[in-house]
Order: C-alpha cells, then structure tokens, then sequence
C-alpha cells in the first residue's frame, strides 16, 4: 500500500506601487479585487452592508441600505491552504485501488450568479423575505430583522456577494484488473503480454462551503485582475470512464 500526503501553504503580500502608499489597482469587473500595499494579491476589498436605511417617517424599508464609511477586507479567492491525499494498494493477488482527494481552506468567491439571481428576481430567499416584509408592520423589530436580512441581500452592494469557498473533493478513483496471470495460465501470454479492465470516476464527490456553481473556476479568464468571479458557471460533471489496457 502507498499512501501519500501534500500540504501547501501559500501567502503574498503587495509591498509597493510607488511612491504614494495609499495607492491601489482595482479590477474592472465591480472594484472588489485591489492590489493595495498591506494586502494580498487579488484580495476582496469592498464595503461592507451594515443594515437597512428607513423612511424617517414611514418607517418603511424601499431598498436603501447602510454602507460602512471604509472598505472593509472580505479576503481572498486564493486558498492559504492547498493539499492532497493519495492512497493507492494492491488486494486479493490481481485488484487495484486508486484514490486522490484535494481540499483548499480559507478562500473566498464573489458570487456574480447569485447577484444575478437577485437582481432578476429568482433567489428564493430574497423573494420570501420580500414576502415576509409585505407581512409585516413597519417600525416594528419584526419589521427591521427582516429588512436588514434584505439589506445583506441587496445588489446595491456588491460585498454582499462574498462568499466562504473552502472545498473538498474526491478527484478521481478507480479500481482495476489484471488478467495477466491468467493469460499465462492460458499459455496465452506469447500472444497478449499484459491484459487490465477497470473504471474509474471523476468528480465523485464534491463539497464547499460555496453552494452555487464551480467554486474552482475563474469566470474571467486570466486576462483581468479579476479572480474568483463565478458567474453563471457550470457545475464539473461527475464522469464514469471504463477502460482495457492490452499490451502485445
């Protein structure tokens, strides 16, 4: 049996961009991605929702939120933890067994799908608290719960839609014959030297804390200085591969 464990730990940090040291670099997507001196690469630097804004005399919540004076860091879309685990034995004289699983900690994901859900009116969550607040009398703590509830929902703000991301996934397993021996039971083994059958999966399993698309994809390519954008992605298929290894 061979097993095998990795553990990465990676960080950075913006020295300078010159001579100012308030200077910074946004991406061009939504500003939330800053090269900034103190900062990570890419971190997630935005304002933060601090609660619903009310009619002064209605009382009445319209969609108006409170935003903090300073940005606040939200971090970053590049785990500070990566690793892997392998595990790979051999049983019953002629089987196989074959895994890697891998995990990344402390990253985070702007969720541009989620934001387009609520923009459009097709997360649920938004919708029954809109329900809810129809319900409700305004004023009232019931009223302002459910308000500042919508108000951490809000796409006036765009830091609403940072997300924890750490995941872990099975990679791939697969469990294999060989024939070989029986080939030279056979007296077959001048013909056909080696002879394997297996199956293996892709994806088999897949968690995050981020439960919307792929948490591992970059919506916007490489070509920006925006990272750990999902937006509309899809999810990685689980594939089934079957396969014959022969060697003459």
């Amino acid at each position: 049996m061979n097993l095998g464990l990795i553990w990465n730990y990676q960080s950075s940090e913006v020295i300078s961009l010159g001579e100012d040291p308030n200077a910074e670099i946004t991406d061009n997507l939504n500003a939330l991605n800053v090269f900034k001196p103190g900062y990570k690469r890419h971190e997630f630097v935005y304002y933060k929702t601090l609660g619903a804004k009310f009619d002064p005399v209605t009382h009445e919540y319209n969609g108006d939120i409170i935003l903090s004076d300073e940005k606040v860091d939200y971090g970053n879309p590049y785990p500070d933890h990566t690793g892997s685990f392998t595990i790979n034995f051999r049983f019953l004289k002629n089987f196989t067994f074959y895994s890697l699983a891998e995990w990344g900690l402390n990253n985070k994901i702007y969720s541009q799908t989620q934001y387009f859900m609520v923009n459009f009116g097709n997360w649920v969550e938004a919708n029954n608290l809109e329900d809810l607040l129809a319900s409700q009398t305004p004023g009232t703590q019931e009223y302002i719960n459910t308000a500042n509830k919508l108000a951490n929902l809000s796409v006036v703000n765009d830091g609403n839609f940072i997300h924890d991301a750490q995941y872990f996934v099975i990679r791939e397993v697969s469990l294999s014959y060989d024939f070989t021996e029986l080939l030279r039971d056979f007296e077959l083994s001048s013909i056909v030297k080696t002879l394997q059958l297996g199956i293996s999966g892709r994806n088999v399993f897949r968690t995050s804390a981020y439960k919307l698309s792929d948490f591992e994809i970059n919506s916007q390519g490489s070509r920006t200085l925006s990272r750990g954008v999902d937006f509309l992605t899809l999810q990685q298929p689980r594939v089934f591969n079957f396969w014959l290894n022969i060697g003459f």
